[in-house]
Parts: C-alpha cells; structure tokens; sequence
C-alpha cells in the first residue's frame, strides 16, 4: 500500500518512540485510510471491507475465490454509502463502484437506502452476477440495472436466442442484441418476474418504472420519455 507525504499523517519527535511507533502504524492504512478514518473508525464493517478490498491476495489465498467472495457480500449487504466510501468505492449519487484489474464491483442502493443490489464481476467472467440484501439473483447480468421504485429491482439479462432481431455476434454482446429483463421484488427476498420481449418488442436496454401500482416496462431509456410503455404488468 503506498503511502502519502509525510504532512498527510501524524507528525511525531524522534525521541518518543511510542509517538514515532503510532504515526508507523498510521502509514500501513495509505493515504485512503488516513482520509476515511473518521468513517473508519466509526464502522468496523467498513474497516473489514477497506482491508480485504485493499489486500484480496491474501484473503483469497486462504478462503479460495468462492469464500472471500461470500464474505464480502455479506459485509455489502449491510453497508451504508459511508462505509462504501471509506473502502474505496466511487459514490454518484445512490450508486457506488470500484473497478480494478481483476474485480468490478457495485453497490446500487434503493430510492430509501433500504435495500442494495450488488453486482460482482470478475476478470474471467463474462458478464456480472447480481445479488439483493444477499440473495443471489442466479443469472448474469447486465450491471448495474435500476430500482423501479424502493420495492422492485430490474436489470437486463440475456433475452430470447430465437428473437428475430437476436445477435450475438456484435462486440459485447455476450448477453445479446435484444434482453429480457428481470425483475426482482426485495421486500420479499425473491424473484417477482421474468418480462421476456416478444418479437415485436425490441428491447436493447429495457427499463422498469412503477407507476400506479403497475410495473411500465419500456424497450429503452429513451424509449420511455417518447411513447408509452410496452408492457403493463399488474403489481396487486
């Protein structure tokens, strides 16, 4: 961990040797961990996540892949914005990430910061896996998705091979031309629907907005500021 000018960290004399040993200890936190160390020291979730985000080699190596992944998801299905800072993570607006050589990570927070969807993306995967409040949504992902409202979940996975408008072929579309979209309920921990486009429906990047006790699905961002939605699906 590399550390920042000495004026960024405690000042000390050389002759008190336990003044000198704190500001030593001080470094081996960087100049992140000097600057988020009043969240730091206020969230101990968020010191577990700052060091095993800063040093994944060494919790990897002795929980594998799968555990240290584990852990971490269930310090992120708790953490608040805060605690998201203070380990790294870019925040804008309800919506933070971090990206590196080898993990790309978000955390998309509800309306109400009452749930958090975490999206997960290692280097050798080739697209994110999702989980909610700690649940696995059990498919890939286009990330980081949306929040309909503070209840319902939405992000866009693979759609239909067989659609008329389907490619695979073009650069980045593991996923595919046309998606399907998947809608999580987070109230209730569990899948509320899979919307599937139909061969008329061209849904490229589909949203989810709920309005009047109904989910609006519409093929694009764009498409729902133009014309009216899709697809209406009854949420009572």
């Amino acid at each position: 961990m590399t550390s920042g000018p000495a004026e960024a960290f405690p000042r000390d004399s050389d002759d008190l040797p336990s003044v000198q040993s704190e500001r030593h200890a001080w470094l081996r936190w960087g100049t992140l961990g000097w600057a988020q160390r009043h969240w730091l020291q206020r969230s101990v979730r968020a010191i577990h996540l700052f060091d095993w985000l800063e040093d994944a080699a060494k919790y990897s190596a002795m929980l594998g892949a799968e555990g240290y992944r584990a852990q971490l998801l269930e310090w992120l299905a708790a953490a608040v914005p805060e605690d998201c800072v203070a380990c790294g993570m870019r925040l804008d607006g309800a919506l933070a990430r971090r990206v590196s050589d080898t993990l790309e990570l978000s955390v998309h927070f509800s309306p109400d910061r009452s749930h958090r969807a975490v999206a997960w993306r290692e280097a050798d995967w080739p697209a994110d896996r999702c989980w909610v409040d700690g649940i696995a949504l059990g498919a890939e992902v286009d990330a980081p998705g949306h929040w309909a409202d503070d209840r319902f979940y939405a992000v866009a996975v693979a759609g239909p091979r067989k659609h008329p408008k389907q490619d695979h072929a073009a650069f980045g579309a593991y996923l595919g031309r046309v998606r399907s979209l998947l809608v999580w309920d987070a109230a209730a921990g569990r899948l509320h629907s899979l919307q599937v486009p139909r061969d008329t429906e061209d849904w490229t990047q589909p949203v989810a907005r709920v309005r009047d006790g109904a989910l609006h699905i519409h093929a694009s961002l764009q498409a729902a500021t133009e014309r009216p939605a899709d697809r209406i699906v009854p949420l009572a």
